[in-house]
């Protein structure tokens, strides 16, 4: 638990940096959004970036979670493409 208040207190910080540094990658920021969201499913997401784009990887058990997840990272997204490689698979507690 206090290592997920860590991560999510470094990508508040890389956030809230004017110059966003090469330290703060947009990965970062997005997977401090997204083991901060209140679904649980979503603590589970891997993201990747490379020069163009941020991908979404993982499993959620609906087309509505794939979907705010994504939500959750565009606005950390910097101008990337957000690539969404979930895959919907039922109930994946």
């Amino acid at each position: 638990m206090m290592a997920e208040k860590q991560k999510a207190t470094v990508a508040e910080r890389c956030e809230l940096s004017e110059a966003r540094s090469a330290a703060c990658d947009v990965a970062a920021l997005a997977r401090g959004r997204l083991t901060t969201s209140r679904y649980l499913t979503l603590r589970r997401i891997s993201c990747r970036q490379d020069a163009d784009a941020l991908e979404l990887r993982g499993q959620v058990p609906s087309f509505y979670l794939k979907q705010l997840a994504q939500e959750v990272v565009r606005h950390v997204a910097q101008g990337k493409r957000i690539v969404n490689l979930l895959e919907v698979r039922g109930n994946t507690r």
